[in-house]
């Protein structure tokens, strides 16, 4: 059984800059920082399937506001007035922001469906007939709409 693992840790992320403040202004004055985002990406490659398995953390209230900020509204995701196509939402864009290329062509990937943890989502995606491979490129822009 032939199994590759890559990790992808802090994908789309925004660092942190405090607002300058005048040296005349009081050492205690509160200075605004701009929070980060995180999400986590496992891909494991599955020889005897000839599939990628493809997992990925991402806090809800984040996807919620990427969402919200595509105009499909509020998913309430985890909640029993959870939105009936968040799935359908939620896989149309993973598939705009996450692509793979294995040797130089990129692969079509199926959304398998989610599950909610307290503050996150974990989001499934699978690679059918992928024949073992030299080079695989990833391009993962989750949660950079929040730039």
């Amino acid at each position: 059984m032939t199994h590759f693992l890559i990790s992808i840790y802090l994908t789309g992320i925004l660092s942190v800059f405090p607002l300058q403040t005048s040296p005349k202004e009081p050492l205690n004055t509160q200075i605004e920082v701009h929070p980060f985002y995180v999400s986590i990406c496992q891909i494991d490659y599955n020889g005897d399937n000839q599939s990628l398995e493809i997992s990925m953390k991402i806090f809800i209230d984040d996807i919620e506001e990427i969402m919200e900020k595509e105009g499909v509204g509020r998913l309430y995701l985890g909640e029993l007035k959870e939105n009936k196509e968040s799935d359908k939402y939620i896989s149309r864009y993973l598939a705009q922001q996450f692509k793979i290329k294995v040797d130089g062509q990129e692969k079509p990937l199926e959304y398998l469906g989610k599950e909610t943890d307290v503050d996150a989502v974990w989001c499934y995606l699978e690679g059918l007939n992928i024949s073992p491979f030299s080079s695989v490129e990833i391009r993962n822009s989750i949660l950079m709409d929040h730039i």
